[in-house]
């Protein structure tokens, strides 16, 4: 087992109490995140791939935030009101554990747990709560990591998703 993989997991799980129990994210500990998470990915790729991959994660990431950011016009709001600057940063670290296709498939898995936990908040209390989303993350993160470590899944590998998908 890779030991920078265990102390991403031991900062994820951090990140994951933190943001359920308070609503906030610490930032050193999100920079170690995205710092542990650039090892990672380095060490995983050789610079073509790098460069290819990095660059079609931040692309969606850039398609994400400009969607939120026109979402904050229509509804005249600040964009931080509607997306949390923890929720914005931990972005970056699944950008940096992920190649592209893993990538989209991870942030469907979490948005979907995200307006599923929202729907239950909203029925439960009947007004709009704010959902951990950093938190939400971090969890289907962790989720990822334990797969890749404890199968051939890799996070880093789309031929491998495939291969994983078909059986």
């Amino acid at each position: 087992m890779n030991i920078l993989s265990v102390i991403l997991i031991l900062l994820l799980i951090h990140i994951l109490y933190t943001d359920f129990r308070w609503y906030k994210v610490n930032l050193l500990v999100i920079c170690c995140a995205i710092l542990i998470s650039s090892i990672r990915l380095f060490n995983e790729y050789n610079i073509i791939s790098l460069i290819s991959n990095l660059g079609l994660n931040l692309l969606l990431l850039s398609i994400i935030f400009a969607a939120v950011f026109m979402a904050s016009l229509i509804k005249k709001k600040k964009f931080f009101e509607l997306m949390g600057s923890g929720d914005v940063l931990f972005f970056f670290i699944a950008a940096l554990s992920f190649a592209p296709l893993v990538f989209n498939l991870y942030l469907t898995i979490a948005a979907l747990l995200g307006l599923l936990l929202y729907l239950i908040n909203t029925r439960q209390t009947g007004k709009n709560n704010k959902i951990p989303f950093a938190g939400l993350m971090s969890l289907v993160l962790i989720g990822f990591m334990l797969v890749d470590l404890t199968t051939e899944f890799s996070c880093y590998n789309d031929n491998l998703f495939f291969n994983f998908i078909a059986g």
